[in-house]
């Protein structure tokens, strides 16, 4: 994430109950709890086994939250992105996942919130990002874009 796309992400942060998919090492996590109300980050913190990069990051992001003083404002959530449903509905939902369609868009529609910002959007390796969003602005409807910045879009519900 660019310095550009955080200082946006923060933006749409700001003030509101935050549901984070994919957190790896913590960066958007610690953008986002300096400004937002609360975050609940979930990720399976094993690094990027779908490339082979099988490796155990949890400790490391825990560490993060420390040292930039908003341990207080995130629940961490090892596991899957589903299991973030039991801490109810977001103002706002970041994803940062595989890049996957079928994740991205399983994680956008188990976790509804009115606005959601996802990353690597326009990434050559993370095509699945990209047609999701096609998906929700030309097929599902209700959805319209707020902002693009670099590889960040974010969406709100109409």
């Amino acid at each position: 994430m660019t310095a550009y796309e955080a200082e946006r992400l923060a933006l749409h942060a700001r003030g509101r109950r935050v549901t984070e998919c994919g957190s790896l090492l913590g960066f958007s996590t610690i953008v986002m709890a300096r400004v937002a109300r609360h975050v609940v980050s979930v990720d399976r913190h094993d690094g990027y086994p779908s490339l082979g990069l099988k490796n155990e990051t949890e400790r490391a992001f825990r560490n993060n939250l420390d040292r930039y003083n908003v341990a207080n404002k995130v629940s961490v959530v090892v596991g899957d992105y589903h299991h973030a449903r039991e801490y109810g509905k977001p103002d706002l939902l970041f994803v940062d996942l595989d890049g996957t369609l079928m994740t991205t868009l399983a994680a956008i529609q188990l976790l509804p919130a009115p606005r959601v910002a996802l990353h690597d959007y326009g990434r050559f390796a993370c095509g699945g990002v990209a047609q999701a969003v096609e998906i929700l602005l030309r097929r599902a409807r209700g959805w319209t874009v707020l902002e693009r910045a670099h590889t960040l879009v974010v969406l709100q519900r109409r």
